[in-house]
């Protein structure tokens, strides 16, 4: 994170040897980032707070999550092999919300905004 007084930069989360950081993502209100973190065997989805605290990893059930994206109801929307998920930023109510048809690959879910006003 760069600080907008001073230009200082920091570091909010810590991967360990053989672990990238990767697709940060800021909460709605600008007090969480989630990411990705890439290991040898599978990838995680993590929250840490605004100061590189609460740094946990969601439980969710042996899935391998890939892009990720923050709703505006602060669920965290993230694909998998087999389909589109939301899941909150504790780690509570993982949904499925489409499955991937097969031999189709879901990447990067992004949330739209209503045109209709």
């Amino acid at each position: 994170v760069l600080e907008l007084k001073g230009g200082r930069r920091r570091s909010l989360t810590s991967p360990g040897a053989g672990e990238k950081d990767l697709d940060p993502c800021w909460s709605p209100d600008g007090t969480r980032l989630a990411y990705l973190r890439s290991g040898p065997k599978t990838a995680q989805l993590r929250v840490v707070g605004l100061q590189g605290s609460d740094d946990r990893a969601l439980s969710l059930d042996k899935l391998s999550p890939q892009g990720l994206s923050w709703a505006p109801n602060s669920q965290i929307a993230f694909t998998a092999s087999d389909g589109l998920y939301t899941v909150g930023p504790n780690g509570k109510n993982l949904q499925r919300l489409v499955a991937a048809p097969k031999g189709v690959t879901l990447s990067h879910p992004q949330w739209g905004t209503s045109l209709n006003k």
